[in-house]
């Protein structure tokens, strides 16, 4: 029962029933009870191979998964023992393949760069807080949701002004960070020293 992680999952399922595999494709931007569907098929074996992004892994402890393959690199390390710790989970003997490309590297770096709001950003979403949150701040909904987050979690004086600077040290920090665990899977995909010898100096308990 393998798990494929991987971002062109659409195309790669419909792959699946063309050569008669009993399987199917998840991603986020299918409807949640086609999601709920796939994965109940996959849980009790009416689905061999599931094809997915990383959505799919956080919820699946299915003990006879015999093969976790990425068809690109993760972000991180964390995230690589995550999803490959779906994998034989019955104690039973199981496979966790890397398939890495160069350019992997690249689609992650914008990946990463689009998970913190950038500056303007950051000044449109202040002024829009300082305004009383009158009308629209004009930003995209999802760095809308990370600063109001944040500013949820920061530690302020009541009524005292929204600093942007606050902000944008702090985005800049978990980019800097995001970066550290790239550079670390990209060690790891390109090592060929022990993989778990790896995994444990880096102080990630391999799964």
């Amino acid at each position: 029962m393998p798990i494929v992680p991987d971002c062109c999952s659409t195309v790669s399922g419909g792959c699946l029933w063309s050569a008669s595999i009993p399987g199917a494709s998840y991603h986020g931007a299918l409807h949640p009870a086609v999601r709920e569907a796939t994965q109940a098929a996959f849980m009790d074996g009416r689905y061999r191979i599931v094809v997915a992004t990383k959505a799919f892994g956080m919820g699946i402890d299915k003990p006879n998964t015999r093969f976790v393959i990425h068809y690109q690199l993760p972000d991180s390390l964390e995230s690589y023992v995550q999803e490959s710790g779906r994998a034989g989970r019955d104690g039973q003997a199981a496979r966790c393949l890397l398939i890495f490309d160069d350019k992997d590297a690249a689609v992650q770096r914008f990946f990463l760069k689009q998970k913190q709001p950038p500056k303007p950003a950051i000044t449109a979403m202040v002024a829009w807080l300082a305004s009383g949150r009158d009308g629209k701040p004009g930003v995209a909904e999802r760095w809308q949701k990370v600063v109001l987050a944040d500013l949820a979690t920061m530690e302020r004086v009541p009524g005292a002004k929204i600093d942007e600077e606050d902000f944008a040290r702090l985005y800049e920090a978990r980019r800097e960070r995001d970066g550290r665990r790239l550079k670390r899977m990209l060690c790891y995909a390109e090592n060929t020293s022990c993989r778990t010898a790896q995994l444990l100096r880096y102080g990630v308990r391999a799964m």
